[in-house]
């Protein structure tokens, strides 16, 4: 069974599903049964449906009510994350963007955010939900300060600096057998694996971060670096690791 295909149930929509599978090198899909996932193209943009499970379709959608009314004060001032972020930065550098929730915060909060990706399907799963929340009022001011670059976070990083460069890589989950992974994390880890390199991207960040590096972990994980962080801000499940630049 192949991972992923690309299908859309929109004739209209043909023409624009075979130039993704070109620009995505995943094949069109004649039978879903073949592909653990399929990407679809839809009239609203991107969604990844599970063809083995139950899972409801993964979409990204920044205006998600849930998701939306983290984005204002006073709810956006409460995030830990946020709160992270210190004072005179303008700049930040998302390494790993994942669903894009994390950039689509800190550009509420006014920084102008550069993200990186790996993973060409979740970047376009972000990209059509970016140009989606480009396109309504209340997320357009947002959006537009957000830049998505797909690529390699340590080949890209050379080339980029900013005030904050913020990492939240991908761990070996818990081994828990009462532990249900959820939804998202389950086809992030699908599609992405885990973060092999995140020490050696950390040690790049400090260089090119010029206030300081926030990396996000789950709570039992061990420090990236050998060097313990500057300060840590520790949750029930998450820790947030605050590296200064001196």
């Amino acid at each position: 069974m192949q991972l992923i295909g690309v299908s859309t149930e929109q004739p209209e929509l043909q023409l624009q599903t075979q130039a993704l599978s070109l620009q995505l090198t995943i094949p069109m899909a004649q039978e879903s049964e073949q592909y653990q996932y399929l990407l679809r193209v839809t009239s609203t943009g991107l969604a990844l449906h599970s063809t083995q499970t139950s899972m409801s379709p993964l979409l990204i959608d920044f205006l998600d009510p849930n998701f939306l009314r983290r984005l204002f004060p006073p709810a956006l001032n409460a995030e830990t994350l946020i709160k992270m972020t210190g004072k005179k930065a303008n700049t930040v550098i998302d390494t790993t963007l994942g669903l894009g929730r994390d950039s689509f915060l800190l550009a509420a909060k006014g920084f102008q955010v550069t993200a990186f990706e790996r993973s060409p399907i979740l970047f376009a799963l972000v990209n059509s939900g970016l140009q989606h929340a480009l396109t309504q009022t209340v997320t357009c001011d947002i959006a537009k300060r957000i830049q998505l670059i797909q690529g390699s976070a340590i080949e890209l990083l050379n080339q980029h600096h900013a005030d904050i460069i913020y990492l939240d890589p991908m761990h070996p989950p818990r081994k828990k057998k009462s532990a249900l992974v959820k939804k998202e994390m389950r086809i992030i880890r699908d599609l992405v694996g885990d973060d092999t390199d995140s020490k050696q991207l950390l040690s790049l960040a400090r260089q090119q971060a010029k206030k300081r590096v926030i990396v996000k972990l789950p709570m039992y994980a061990d420090y990236l670096s050998d060097d313990k962080p500057s300060f840590s801000n520790e949750g029930k499940t998450t820790r947030f690791d605050i590296y200064c630049i001196t």
